[in-house]
């Protein structure tokens, strides 16, 4: 079966594209967990807006990338939602190697944005938990029991006023 080039090409294209989106959002991302590290407030704020952007490029990114995928498989003779294994034994072995390569590096890439998401939220919530117990000891909480309207306890947490929380 003879595979178009032009969609060959433009699967490659997709693939290292959508890796090159990776690749910038890792980046992004690295910066931005130094940041919070060094706590630079301001520079978080605009690296976040900054990771945002780029993860909806990435999304476009995939979403092109799937559709030229789709086209592939429908060019093969498979169902326009074919994975790439399955796809893969029709490539022609040039492409298969270089596909198999782009796949994995993405596959990777994707590893790894996963992993530093998950460290730069647990580095967020640590920051913001001690932002929170640092207040609480400046500015302590008074808690009473209160009841609702259906007679169940509801907590009233108060705060005392600054000027009390020093006299």
């Amino acid at each position: 079966m003879k595979i178009a080039q032009d969609l060959l090409d433009e699967f490659v294209d997709a693939l290292r594209s959508e890796l090159h989106g990776y690749g910038e959002l890792l980046a992004l991302m690295e910066s931005q967990q130094s940041r919070i590290i060094s706590r630079d407030t301001l520079k978080i704020e605009s690296s976040a807006h900054e990771v945002n952007s780029q993860f909806e490029q990435i999304q476009k990114l995939k979403r092109l990338r799937e559709e030229s995928q789709a086209r592939l498989s429908v060019s093969m003779g498979l169902l326009p939602d074919a994975q790439y294994a399955e796809q893969r034994q029709y490539l022609p072995a040039d492409f298969r190697n270089l596909t198999d390569a782009l796949v994995e590096e993405n596959n990777d890439l994707l590893k790894k944005v996963r992993k530093t998401a998950k460290q730069n939220q647990m580095l967020l919530f640590r920051t913001v938990e001690m932002m929170q117990e640092f207040i609480n000891h400046i500015i302590p909480r008074t808690d009473s029991p209160a009841y609702d309207a259906t007679g169940a306890t509801r907590s009233d947490s108060r705060r005392a006023g600054l000027y009390e929380a020093i006299g």
